[in-house]
């Protein structure tokens, strides 16, 4: 930022970049991809990955290339083998801690809601308590 306290053209290139980083990370699908890579812990069979997530083939493959177009995850081919690996461990830890803000603000909500007669947002089964 600058003097003015408004952001300057360098700034807003950042966050333009950082904005197409979250539009690829912003689908379920995607998530969902993110979350299976962070529970393995290191490189992952794409064949694996199709019986964690029940995505299909040409599903996976295209939200793959756009993750791996946007910095997400790397790939490395063995033969006919596809193998998959987040790009940087941080990726989980902002997943995870997005999660972890979610569930605060569910848990927020519902005390609120709780001495009202507001009907209760559903809770994703992972935010639950």
């Amino acid at each position: 930022m600058n003097l003015t306290g408004f952001p300057n053209e360098s700034d807003l290139d950042g966050y333009r970049i950082q904005s197409e980083f979250c539009k690829t990370m912003g689908h379920p699908i995607r998530l969902q991809i993110l979350d299976a890579l962070c529970q393995q812990r290191g490189e992952v069979a794409s064949a694996r990955l199709l019986k964690l997530t029940g995505i299909p083939k040409p599903s996976l493959s295209q939200h793959l290339s756009k993750m791996q177009a946007a910095g997400l995850v790397t790939t490395r081919r063995a033969g006919r083998f596809l193998f998959v690996e987040l790009a940087c461990p941080e990726v989980g830890e902002a997943c995870a801690q997005v999660r972890r803000a979610l569930k605060r603000s569910f848990q927020d909500r519902s005390a609120r809601n709780a001495d009202t007669e507001q009907p209760k947002s559903a809770v994703p089964t992972w935010v639950a308590v």
